[in-house]
């Protein structure tokens, strides 16, 4: 079966092809339906994130980020995906929400549209053509949304699919409520998961709110030597031009801990995580 999806500001164009073994056209099937303006954007993005799933080669190496928001891939772990990327590891980004609320005063569908283009220049760009799935949720509503919108299969059924060797997540000790939101929920769905299905992989975290470590904990420290693409970094981050008031927040911070993790470490700069699992 052969599925093309066309879209233009007022239509989507479906066209459905079942073909035989012998590669004879068996039937097609073509149908068109208006769209509401206010609905075409969600749309759109729907559909691509459920073709993303399909898959050409399950024989690569995966790590998955999971974030709440599309800029925490990059300001938390970028130096490290950028990186094992140019090793030849395919990077795939699960992110929860559109981040709309990142301009209230703007509608929904226009920041959905400028979020997701920023998302996919990054994957192109820095990432060897990476992956980034939106799963839809409303900033705030993580929890209550999870299993009512069933994200919760959906993630489970993500972290089959690809079987990375590593996910990257949201600190427990973040001060966004969001981000706190992401690490739980994840954590809940993979406990789940490792008992119903034996499903085993090691998950680290690291902090976008979060300045200093306040408490010590005993968990192993995964340390990535990001010397050759902090700059990288830095110009994925200057991408997200419409998170100027985040960037002016928090991109002192970047520096800093990347500065200081080097200097732990011998490097000029370093990504310090906290395996928790």
């Amino acid at each position: 079966m052969i599925l093309l999806i066309f879209f233009n500001k007022k239509y989507v164009y479906v066209e459905i092809k079942f073909i035989s073994l012998s590669k004879r056209v068996l039937f097609l099937v073509r149908t068109s339906f208006s769209l509401e303006k206010e609905i075409y954007s969600f749309l759109r993005a729907t559909l691509i994130n459920t073709l993303l799933y399909q898959e050409d080669s399950m024989k690569n190496r995966y790590v998955l980020t999971i974030v709440a928001h599309s800029d925490d891939q990059v300001f938390g772990p970028g130096g490290t995906v950028i990186k094992y990327a140019k090793e030849g590891i395919r990077i795939v980004t699960i992110i929860f929400s559109y981040g709309e609320k990142s301009h209230p005063y703007l509608k929904k569908e226009l920041i959905r549209d400028v979020r997701i283009e920023e998302s996919e220049h990054i994957d192109e760009r820095f990432l060897d053509n990476g992956k980034t799935i939106f799963l839809g949720l409303t900033e705030g509503k993580f929890k209550e949304e999870f299993e009512s919108k069933k994200v919760k299969k959906q993630l489970q059924d993500l972290l089959l699919l690809y079987k990375p060797e590593k996910i990257f997540t949201h600190a427990q000790d973040d001060p966004h409520p969001d981000h706190l939101a992401v690490n739980r929920l994840l954590l809940k769905t993979y406990d789940e998961l490792h008992e119903k299905k034996n499903f085993t992989t090691a998950i680290y975290t690291f902090g976008v709110w979060r300045f200093l470590k306040l408490k010590k904990r005993n968990y192993p420290l995964l340390v990535v030597d990001i010397s050759s693409t902090f700059k990288d970094k830095i110009k994925a981050l200057n991408l997200y031009k419409s998170q100027k008031v985040a960037l002016a927040f928090l991109k002192w911070s970047v520096y800093l801990k990347a500065f200081f993790g080097g200097l732990a470490h011998h490097v000029s700069f370093a990504e310090e995580f906290e395996k928790i699992r």
